[in-house]
Parts: C-alpha cells; sequence; structure tokens
C-alpha cells in the first residue's frame, strides 16, 4: 500500500508550551485521499466548518444556563474548529461575562472572541513590537471588535447594551444569546480566513 505525505508549511503556530507549524497533510493511499487534516503543532485540526453549526452551538450552551457567554464561544470553538484545545482555555474565559466580572464594561461575548483568535495565532514567546504574530493578532481581534462595533450602536459596553434591562429578564438573556451567536459566528470566519479551512455553508 503506497502511503505519501505531503506537508506544506504554513506559519508559526502556537502549541502548548512550544512552537511548532501548520501543515496542510494530505494522506494519500493508493493515489487517493483519504482523509485531510491540518496538524497544529502535533495536534490534528478539522480542515472544514460550518460556521452556523459554530453559531448555534455557542448560542444553545448560553441559553441552557450552563455556561456564559464567552465561555459558550471558547467551548463552541473547540468542539468544531480544534478538539485539541485544552479545556481549560474554557476555564480561562470564565472571568469575561456580563463586561468583565459583573462590571458591564467590554462585552464579554467580544473578550471570548478575542481569547479565541489568541490561541490560534497569538505569540507565546516574549519578542518586540514588530513579532508578525503579534500584529497579526492585533489585526484580527480589531477586526472582531470592530465589526460588533458596527452592529451594535458603535460600542462594546455592555452598560450601554443593557441599559434600562432587568438583567434577569428575558430580554436580556436573548440579547446576551444572540450577541455569543454573532461573535462566535465572526470567531469562526477569522479562522476559518485565516487557515484556508472550508466553509462548509457556502
Amino acid at each position: 500500500m503506497q502511503l505519501r505525505l505531503i506537508l506544506y508549511i504554513r506559519f508559526i503556530y502556537r502549541k502548548h508550551l512550544y512552537i511548532g507549524y501548520i501543515y496542510l497533510c494530505n494522506f494519500l493511499i493508493n493515489d487517493k485521499i483519504m482523509s485531510n487534516y491540518i496538524l497544529l503543532g502535533g495536534f490534528f485540526m478539522v480542515t472544514e466548518c460550518s460556521l452556523k453549526k459554530v453559531k448555534d452551538d455557542a448560542e444553545k450552551l448560553f441559553q441552557s444556563g450552563g455556561f456564559y457567554c464567552s465561555e459558550s464561544i471558547v467551548a463552541s470553538i473547540r468542539m468544531n474548529l480544534a478538539p485539541e484545545m485544552p479545556e481549560s482555555l474554557i476555564m480561562a474565559a470564565s472571568g469575561f461575562p456580563v463586561g468583565v466580572g459583573r462590571s458591564k464594561c467590554m462585552c464579554g461575548a467580544v473578550s471570548g472572541g478575542v481569547l479565541c483568535l489568541g490561541y490560534f495565532f497569538g505569540r507565546m514567546a516574549p519578542s518586540n513590537p514588530q513579532d508578525p504574530k503579534s500584529v497579526n493578532t492585533l489585526k484580527l481581534a480589531n477586526e472582531l471588535q470592530q465589526s460588533f462595533r458596527d452592529n451594535h450602536k458603535g460600542v462594546l459596553c455592555c452598560h450601554v447594551h443593557t441599559r434600562g434591562m432587568d438583567m434577569a429578564s428575558g430580554e436580556h438573556k436573548a440579547q446576551c444569546v444572540s450577541f455569543t451567536g454573532e461573535m462566535a459566528m465572526k470567531t469562526a470566519e477569522i479562522i476559518v480566513r485565516e487557515l484556508n479551512i472550508t466553509n462548509t455553508d457556502i
């Protein structure tokens, strides 16, 4: 049986306690592609994803009451795009809800999305402001927050978006679920685009 492994190095990628590389791996057996994966520093990730499913899963996780907005986004990205992502990253998102620690500052859904972008594209070792990974991650994070601003009164502030709402009301919960789905989908859209993952919704 013929087995050929074709590796295409895409760019340096952070993974746990070391720096690896992203490869597009095509396993060909008897000249037929059997499976496609992206190899992330020794871990395999999907090569196709439904952005709508990322959105729906995040909304369901929040709606069920099991997770808050930021946690739901990280969990959905993990389920749909990076199963190797440590569950501890969901824990890292637990302080962002209700505008960071219930302070009603920046929307927790935006924070959860930014955390995911940092996981995929950020740096781990100290470098300098010109580090391409740092520059790129900041650019992508800015794109995410600007998307939210463009759709919601030009602000990120939870206090503004919940003004006049009873925090225990169905109206408030519905809005937060909607924001969560929106930011989960936008985060996934950026990841899919940057890593050349196939969007199965198209």
